[in-house]
């Protein structure tokens, strides 16, 4: 649109009159502009309560009127003095304006920024806190159990934990019989340790053969249990 004002003001460059009237006309449609672009920053003001955004719509707003002013003050020399002095003054407010904006826009990104921030370190505390309370109900479970658990490796039947009960069962602590496996409990597992190595998930099978487990204590005894 604007191409085709100022071509025509090309084409009238010898009718002054036209050339006038295109020039009010195209200084009006920079007023128009001009308040539209302040009304953006009047609704961003409203929403983000910026001061920079009221004064950016203030400088457009001033800006749109300098435009219109300038389109019927032109021809007079005095006036168009007056008219570029007041253009310099409004430019510098506008850009006072942006650098308020700029900085007031960077401020609310860092604020958000660091709630952000302090949500995600809540809930992380609050998740650790529920793995430590769900950590703590699974040993008080484990520990307190009637019957005796032994957790071993699959692949070397090593014991890596044991509870009170297992401790009782073979008369080991928990800490010798995380030294042991499964051949040093079950004395007739020793001729199928490579077998069970191989193959882990044989071991229930033996398990559900065998019934009731015999377990050599630390004492020599044999005492049985439920495998």
């Amino acid at each position: 649109f604007l191409v085709l004002i100022l071509f025509g003001n090309f084409l009238a460059r010898d009718v002054p009159a036209i050339r006038h009237w295109l020039s009010i006309f195209f200084f009006c449609f920079l007023a128009l502009t001009s308040w539209c672009t302040a009304a953006f920053y009047l609704h961003k003001r409203m929403q983000e309560k910026y001061i920079g955004a009221w004064l950016m719509a203030i400088g457009f707003l001033l800006w749109g009127f300098q435009m219109l002013a300038y389109a019927f003050l032109a021809q007079d020399p005095f006036h168009r003095s007056t008219v570029f002095v007041t253009a310099s003054a409004i430019q510098l407010e506008m850009a006072v304006a942006m650098i308020i904006l700029v900085l007031e826009e960077t401020r609310r990104e860092a604020k958000y920024m660091r709630a952000q921030m302090k949500t995600t370190i809540h809930e992380t505390a609050s998740l650790k806190h529920r793995a430590q309370v769900t950590e703590q109900k699974y040993s008080n479970l484990f520990d307190h159990a009637s019957d005796a658990i032994f957790i071993c490796d699959p692949t070397t039947l090593g014991v890596e934990d044991a509870n009170r009960s297992a401790e009782k069962l073979t008369g080991y602590s928990t800490w010798e019989l995380k030294k042991l496996n499964l051949m040093s409990l079950c004395p007739w597992l020793r001729d199928k340790e490579k077998e069970v190595v191989q193959d882990p998930a044989k071991l229930q099978s033996l398990f559900d053969s065998i019934g009731n487990l015999p377990i050599e204590r630390k004492d020599g005894g044999i005492t049985f249990a439920e495998g």
